[in-house]
């Protein structure tokens, strides 16, 4: 059986109004960004829809005429290179530089771990958090960690309208949550 409200102390009543209040002031800046969000989202699809098609020809064009440039550069090198590594141009400058790279030859890797010369090969390991969250708490003991409490603050929002233009029902995020507000930690 739910206990009778208990009459508020003065100093209740001032922390209540005030997180009434960082609600009230939260909602109206979450319906703005929603607002923003979904007209940003609107004209951006919009500009991407215009610009696209003509960016990545010209994205195609360009690589093409590069091609063309270092094509005419390799047989025509003499021509080009008179004084040395550089041809000033009337539209700008061609240059010539003999790089020295790495040959990425096959089994190196092996070669490289059959010296020990660790410091040439990338290792990336990590722990997958999300695996390890659906873990029985003796396994997480053998490998050297537990769960732990965590308080976890968040909170609803009362009587406010949709955004127009914005998703109906909750995010992700707040169905994550249980709720239909945000989380504050």
């Amino acid at each position: 059986m739910a206990e009778a409200a208990r009459k508020l102390e003065p100093e209740e009543e001032f922390v209540r109004a005030k997180a009434d209040s960082l609600l009230e002031a939260i909602g109206t800046v979450t319906e703005s960004i929603a607002k923003m969000s979904s007209q940003y989202c609107l004209e951006a699809a919009a500009l991407g829809r215009k610009f696209k098609p003509a960016h990545e020809k010209a994205k195609a064009d360009l690589k093409k005429l590069e091609t063309r440039l270092e094509k005419l550069c390799k047989t025509n090198h003499r021509a080009l290179f008179t004084d040395g590594d550089r041809a000033d141009l009337v539209h700008g400058a061609l240059l010539f530089a003999v790089l020295k790279r790495v040959k990425r030859a096959k089994k190196v890797l092996e070669e490289l771990e059959r010296i020990g010369a660790t410091e040439a090969i990338i290792t990336v390991k990590s722990v997958d958090w999300d695996v390890l969250e659906g873990w029985t708490d003796e396994r997480l003991i053998e490998v050297g960690t537990e769960r732990k409490k965590e308080d976890k603050y968040s909170y609803e929002l009362t009587g406010r309208p949709k955004a127009e233009g914005g998703k109906k029902g909750r995010t992700k995020s707040q169905a994550a949550r249980g709720g239909n507000g945000g989380g504050v930690k």
